[in-house]
């Protein structure tokens, strides 16, 4: 039995919080995963932590899903878990690795904008920052304030004086969620498919690509990730662990941003069930595709690595796929089948099937 943990309404702990029912109900489908609920905003406040149900899951696996924590509140639940014989899927060294960004960032600096990191405001050295960068944007260890009315970046050369109250200011906005020091990264242009830049979410999760999933709105029309380059980071040093790619405004595809998979969002308009089922698939190591409508829903939620692989379960041929736009139908076929579908109620992932020509 895998536990998911889901933190608990404010005020009711048998109700799991608003911002994750579409994830709390997928996982009660999978019976394989059991949904337990904890008293989250309780514990942030320094009480006890609660489960419910209050069952005896002796050696449990656990994935938590829910809102970012400090390393030190994860390390307090990591051990509370561990007290009562669950395991965290990330011990808090993990948890840590991809949740603050300069300890992950020497694995990944190739292929990600340039940092300076900085312990405090007083160790700021404006003049390095004028000679490195001649953009960059402001965040802490964790997250920038992406989204408020704090500027997106600045341009070089800056003034020390107004940076250093620009950079109080930021650690005034995190408030309590100020977690480790200032990070300056350089800032670099995404490319747009209208008013939307292409960035994509990735999950892996023991050594594998979990799902793959558009992550700004853009069009289904704009360029996928190469696969290759996905593969790349397939051995971070996490057990569960997500990765935002973005591409460039000249073609060209970097990482913006790791994190924890627990603490890390699903896309929008990402399938739950789907994305829980092949984290199920993933710890049982099960065959991704047995029948028909396993094969389906690959193709409309899979991942490139899931839709190229995919093979006839009757004859073991390689499988062709067409969509049709306007009428969003869509035929599967192969040396002996023909599957036919109008309608659909959900666009597949079209990108996939047509860079791989499926």
């Amino acid at each position: 039995m895998v536990i998911i943990l889901f933190p608990s309404d404010y005020y009711d702990i048998k109700k799991v919080d608003s911002d994750y029912v579409a994830e709390y109900e997928a996982v009660c489908q999978i019976p394989e995963f059991k949904p337990v609920l904890f008293n989250f905003d309780a514990f942030l406040s320094g009480e006890g932590i609660k489960l419910y149900p209050n069952d005896y899951y002796k050696d449990d696996l656990c994935i938590y899903r829910g809102w970012m924590m400090t390393p030190d509140q994860y390390e307090d639940l990591y051990n509370f878990l561990l007290h009562n014989d669950i395991g965290l899927i990330n011990a808090p060294c993990e948890y840590n690795v991809c949740h603050l960004f300069p300890i992950i960032y020497p694995e990944i600096k190739e292929n990600t904008p340039r940092i300076l990191c900085f312990d405090s405001i007083t160790d700021i050295d404006w003049e390095i920052v004028n000679n490195t960068f001649e953009r960059f944007m402001v965040k802490d260890y964790v997250k920038s304030e992406k989204g408020t009315d704090f500027p997106d970046f600045f341009v070089t050369p800056v003034n020390a004086q107004k940076m250093d109250k620009s950079i109080s200011e930021f650690i005034e906005m995190r408030g309590k969620l100020y977690t480790g020091g200032i990070v300056l990264k350089e800032y670099v242009e995404l490319k747009k498919y209208g008013d939307h830049t292409n960035e994509f979410r990735a999950f892996y999760m023991q050594n594998k690509l979990l799902s793959i999933f558009r992550n700004s709105n853009q069009p289904e029309s704009s360029n996928p990730v190469p696969e290759e380059f996905i593969n790349q980071f397939i051995n971070l040093p996490s057990n569960y662990y997500s990765v935002d790619f973005a591409e460039l405004h000249d073609g060209s595809w970097i990482i913006i941003e790791v994190g924890d998979g627990q603490v890390s969002g699903l896309s929008p308009n990402q399938w739950s069930f789907k994305y829980f089922d092949d984290m199920r698939r993933i710890l049982l190591e099960e065959s991704p595709a047995k029948d028909w409508d396993d094969i389906s829903d690959i193709l409309f939620c899979g991942t490139v690595e899931q839709i190229s692989s995919l093979k006839c379960p009757s004859c073991g041929n390689g499988l062709r796929c067409k969509y049709y736009e306007n009428t969003r139908g869509y035929d599967i076929s192969c040396g002996c089948t023909l599957i036919r579908g109008h309608g659909a109620y959900r666009v597949p992932n079209f990108h996939i099937f047509k860079a791989h020509n499926l």
